[in-house]
């Protein structure tokens, strides 16, 4: 958790933003447009990034499970993540398992794929 809390603060401050939300302790928020939250959470061998997306558009199920799942397989659109539901399966995720062996840089580059990601699926979601 100490490396998490670290890492947390270096990234409020090379980005200037105020304090991260802090859940509980080792769990963190990051709250962006159009209320997309980005959790952040200690796991024994690392972290845990997270985030709901949109909801799925009824009429679009299918179409959207053959793409998430391809991109899945393939790692194309996710940059390293892996989508999903959740729990009432209505609502696409995303997620990644990062392990504690990583330097800072490679945790801003990976939490600035994620963004990226979100962003990718978010349009991918509305033009599917």
């Amino acid at each position: 958790m100490v490396m998490l809390d670290k890492y947390i603060k270096q990234f409020e401050q090379d980005l200037e933003l105020p304090p991260l939300s802090g859940l509980k302790p080792g769990v963190y928020r990051i709250d962006l447009n159009e209320g997309i939250r980005i959790v952040i959470s200690t796991i024994p061998d690392g972290f845990l990034i997270f985030s709901e997306l949109r909801e799925l558009p009824k009429d679009k199920k299918e179409n959207i499970y053959y793409q998430s799942l391809t991109s899945n397989l393939f790692g194309q659109g996710t940059k390293g993540s892996l989508l999903g539901l959740n729990d009432q399966g209505n609502m696409l995720t995303i997620s990644r398992t990062v392990d504690y062996n990583v330097e800072y840089k490679d945790f801003k580059e990976i939490i600035d794929d994620f963004i990226n990601a979100i962003d990718y699926w978010n349009e991918q979601l509305t033009t599917l």
